[in-house]
């Protein structure tokens, strides 16, 4: 996968928004939606973790 796939946005602009970074280089966090799409993002790896780890 070439970046966040859960959003088509870069990697770095993930890392950027866990920073506190805005696109353009000034401070900025998640927006609403972005937090919402974080959140579905985190708990989705997670059960993909956990499945893989019972599969052991």
């Amino acid at each position: 996968m070439g970046g966040w796939g859960y959003c088509g946005k870069s990697s770095s602009w993930l890392y950027h928004k866990l920073d506190g970074i805005d696109g353009n280089g000034g401070r900025g966090g998640f927006t609403k939606d972005e937090l919402d799409t974080l959140s579905f993002a985190l708990t989705d790896l997670s059960d993909r973790i956990r499945a893989a780890a019972e599969r052991l």
